[in-house]
């Protein structure tokens, strides 16, 4: 790590935890960057949109089947634009969902955490769309979890 930053370890505090921290240099520079954008190289070949989306919705993605036992597949975030690219690049894949939309103004609360900025949903609910969707996206997903939701939803949806 040394030429890329340090590491502190601090003694143990009054519970007998040890914290540590980690300290890097600018070459981390690219993590800080953050734009609601996606690359137009990234929407210029399929490929590297679904790697794109699948990492996408690795972190920021859900899919469930709620408790009306309705199948779903959503994101939220604050990164509207990068939402609607990922509308407009579904719809060219010719599976079909509605646009994100606000669902959350900036300074509102839900669940007693405060919102600092507008909240956009994108949702998908159909079965067609979302079998489309997960039989497209599955390859490209590396979280367990979401791996595991999605193919939950998938056997769902399937007739």
């Amino acid at each position: 790590m040394k030429p890329y930053g340090y590491v502190a370890v601090y003694p143990r505090d009054k519970n007998g935890a040890i914290a540590s921290r980690c300290y890097v240099n600018s070459s981390f520079d690219f993590l800080l960057k953050k734009e609601d954008r996606v690359e137009v190289w990234i929407q210029s070949k399929r490929s590297y949109f679904m790697s794109f989306l699948g990492g996408y919705i690795d972190a920021e993605g859900t899919f469930c089947i709620n408790a009306d036992r309705s199948p779903v597949f959503s994101i939220k975030s604050n990164d509207k634009n990068i939402l609607f690219s990922i509308h407009e690049n579904i719809r060219k894949l010719e599976i079909h969902s509605n646009p994100p939309y606000l669902v959350r103004k900036a300074g509102s609360y839900n669940n007693g955490i405060r919102s600092n900025r507008d909240v956009y949903g994108y949702f998908m609910y159909t079965r067609d769309s979302l079998k489309k969707l997960i039989i497209a996206i599955l390859p490209y997903l590396q979280h367990q979890k979401r791996r595991g939701d999605a193919l939950n939803v998938l056997n769902y949806v399937r007739p």
